[in-house]
């Protein structure tokens, strides 16, 4: 922790008081992937958890299952270990071991090689940062990357009954050249506590032999879907047809997506062309059944996709984001082909009881609301993932989405941030700290940039289907940036249908859709595209006025971008809101106020950290 102390001890109202009777997080954790209920088990609670020196547990110990760790307690998963939430309160250090493990009980064996025609996936939400995996001794596999999701086949490592799943966590969190975020192992400003472990829900599922593994869904302007699905094994495409059915939509605003029941209003059926594992086709949509997706109006298609034996549920939405000019020729972001004012609010996800992780689905609905509540229709998610639930309630609630990429190594806040700041003419240089560091020819630098490179297209990948997610931002305040322009077309490639953000903040290399600033020290006024691309001007980042309320605050210090009385803050906010919607009018083409909630020192929230006091009301 910072060396200062709490004042305060601060938790959220979905903070469950008996965790012994409650079982984190219960809901399907996917739902753009969803099977029947009675497919899939959660592994959410109690597990068996110690902390040990690393190597204490390596060499011929490590294949026998490391069955001499010894452990110290119980964690509550999904709950990093430094959250008061887990149970733990303990930070796991550079040169540290964090182990799981837990049972589960299996009614029937799937056979060694599947044999009996179903197959056991073991699935995480995320692990903060690599792990290694075990069942029943025989290990299942290793996984690198602290906000991602990833997936074992353990059919060839199950029995029938009880079963045992281990996990080997390490993390150095911002001492190794991983992608981070805003974690500290000492933090303070505006960084924040450091977490490890298994920090997203566990689940298993059972799905057939040949299975559907991931799906792609693009909408295009007239009115069509572009629908890829991958399946496990040839034998499911080539003997039995893969077919997608997508009906009517709807509006879910105050409830889930309910599962297509029969005799619903099935719109169309279409049987994909297969190519082995790969199929794709298109689904045009009835002209009298075409609804486009806005924050005002978040239509939903709900899509069922049959792959012999295997039936997903998922959902799509006609909504499609670009650039244009205006009837007064002035650069626009546009939204469904027409001038759409993204009116946002920076979110970095943060908890007191339970740090990255949400407290509680609601909890997640909660922050949603506040945010339209205070008039915003974007979010951008800063330098964090979240888990699926998240996208899914935004895609639903019709909140627009700028997705922030996870930043890795550490930061020259003195060259990144301070300066830019002081000098405003330092952050219009091209700057690219590949030019500088690549002259020492450090192998360690270029397998850093590898794992940014392998991280981006991870993030685009997982978040490809959320209708909400409008815009990747690939670098902030010049954090760890390198080669700028070749990732962005690198993102382009990957994703044409969304907008690109390539420095958030300063150090713009002409590319990328928008002209990004941040601006928490001038006045703010109109601005232009200085490259002569006439790309529309963001204002990333403003606000941040410190606004501490009493008994709300977690430490005795506290950070922001200048002070406000709490009396005052509804009054600033308001002007700061009539400002930016002035400089709309002038040009401006979207804003994002810094931000959604208070964070350990951090007070410049337009709600406390424990969410009870809404200041700007």
């Amino acid at each position: 922790m910072a060396q200062h102390s709490r004042v305060n001890h601060l938790e959220t109202q979905w903070n469950c008081r008996t965790p012994e009777d409650c079982l984190p997080l219960p809901e399907y954790p996917r739902p753009q992937l969803m099977r029947r209920e009675d497919t899939w088990q959660n592994l959410n609670g109690w597990w068996d958890y110690a902390i040990l020196p690393r190597g204490a547990h390596s060499g011929k110990e490590a294949k026998r299952h490391h069955t001499r760790v010894k452990f110290q307690g119980k964690i509550l998963v999904p709950y990093s270990p430094e959250s008061e939430r887990s149970g733990v309160g303990r930070t796991l250090h550079p040169g540290e071991d964090l182990w799981y493990e837990r049972e589960f009980y299996c009614p029937e064996s799937p056979g060694q090689d599947g044999t009996a025609g179903r197959r056991l996936l073991l699935h995480f939400g995320a692990v903060d940062e690599r792990c290694c995996v075990w069942v029943n001794g025989r290990r299942a596999g290793i996984h690198h990357g602290g906000y991602w999701s990833f997936t074992f086949d353990i059919t060839p490592f199950v029995r029938r009954g009880s079963n045992t799943v281990r996990v080997c966590v390490r993390d150095d969190s911002d001492q190794s050249p991983a992608s981070v975020g805003k974690q500290h192992l000492v933090p303070g400003g505006m960084y924040y506590t450091a977490q490890s472990g298994i920090w997203q829900t566990v689940w298993l599922e059972r799905v057939p032999q040949n299975y559907i593994r991931d799906i792609r869904m693009v909408p295009a302007k007239n009115g069509s879907f572009s629908l890829s699905v991958y399946t496990q094994a040839k034998e499911t495409g080539s003997k039995k047809p893969v077919t997608a059915r997508i009906y009517a939509p709807g509006i879910y605003t105050s409830r889930e997506i309910p599962e297509q029941e029969k005799g619903s209003s099935c719109l169309c059926s279409v049987q994909l062309n297969s190519y082995g594992t790969y199929h794709h086709g298109n689904i045009r949509v009835p002209a009298d059944w075409r609804r486009f997706w806005t924050p005002e109006e978040p239509w939903l298609y709900p899509v069922t996709i049959t792959a012999g034996e295997d039936t997903i549920r998922t959902y799509t939405a006609l909504r499609t984001v670009g650039t244009a000019r205006d009837s007064g020729g002035v650069p626009r972001i546009t939204l469904n082909g027409k001038p759409c004012f993204m009116n946002g609010v920076l979110d970095q996800g943060y908890w007191p009881e339970s740090l990255m992780t949400p407290p509680s689905d609601e909890a997640m609905v909660s922050d949603i609301r506040l945010a339209q509540s205070a008039g915003f229709n974007m979010i951008r998610k800063h330098v964090k993932l979240e888990g699926a639930r998240w996208y899914y309630h935004c895609d639903r609630m019709g909140m627009l989405v700028w997705q922030d990429m996870v930043n890795a190594g550490s930061i020259p806040y003195w060259f990144d941030t301070l300066l830019p700041n002081v000098l405003p003419p330092f952050g219009m240089l091209h700057i690219d700290h590949a030019r500088w560091l690549e002259q020492k020819k450090s192998n360690l630098w270029t397998k850093d940039q590898d794992t940014y490179r392998d991280n981006l297209r991870s993030t685009v990948k997982q978040l490809q289907n959320s209708p909400c997610v409008v815009l990747w931002t690939i670098f902030n305040e010049g954090w760890g940036q390198h080669h700028t322009r070749e990732l962005t077309q690198m993102v382009r490639r990957m994703d044409p249908t969304r907008l690109i953000d390539s420095a958030s903040g300063w150090f713009d290399h002409g590319t990328g859709d928008v002209y990004s600033i941040h601006n928490y020290w001038r006045p703010l006024i109109p601005m232009q595209d200085p490259s002569g691309l006439g790309r529309p001007y963001v204002l990333s980042e403003y606000g941040g006025r410190a606004c501490r309320i009493p008994g709300h605050t977690l430490y005795d210090e506290t950070f922001g971008y200048y002070s406000c009385r709490p009396e005052k803050m509804p009054e600033l906010f308001r002007r700061f809101q009539a400002r930016i919607a002035r400089l709309a009018r002038r040009g401006l083409a979207a804003a994002v106020y810094t931000q959604l909630s208070d964070i350990e020192e951090e007070i410049n929230g337009i709600a406390t950290y424990d969410r009870k006091v809404v200041k700007v009301r």
